[in-house]
């Protein structure tokens, strides 16, 4: 949804002269694209707390709220993502999605979903793949387990 964010996108696009496979677009989430479907999605959507980022030492707001505050449990833009992606893939396609540490949180508000944790060369496992097959119908209901 930002502007300032959509524009250093862009300049990453032409810099990595990628042009004629990556369009850029101003949306909030999934919601600008369409009926539009992708091999490959991948995010890093807001995921941490509101009560983190309000607490966050000045060296560290060097990004806007907005691309860190998740709500209330960090899952605000997750849930969309994860209820909305299988519409935007292809059959086949896959949605990399970074979680931080939410994932225990994930496995509890959607059990029934599986994903596969990605190891990164840095050592962090904090993004996750999923295949769209994997992912919840548009509008299914999620099961909360009890903690």
């Amino acid at each position: 949804v930002s502007l300032a964010a959509l524009e250093v996108a862009a300049e990453n696009v032409a810099a990595y002269d990628l042009e004629g496979r990556v369009r850029v677009l101003q949306s909030d989430l999934l919601a600008g694209v369409g009926t539009t479907r992708y091999d490959l999605i991948i995010a890093n959507p807001p995921y941490e707390t509101s009560a983190l980022v309000q607490e966050l030492p000045p060296e560290l707001r060097h990004e806007p709220p907005i691309a860190l505050d998740g709500g209330n449990d960090g899952m605000d833009c997750v849930r969309r993502i994860l209820r909305g992606a299988r519409a935007h893939l292809t059959p086949r396609g896959v949605i990399l999605l970074e979680l931080g540490g939410l994932r225990e949180t994930v496995r509890r508000e959607f059990p029934a979903l599986r994903f596969r944790v990605l190891a990164l060369p840095d050592g962090s496992d904090a993004v996750i793949g999923i295949h769209a097959r994997n992912l919840p119908a548009a509008g299914a209901a999620t099961k909360r387990r009890k903690k």
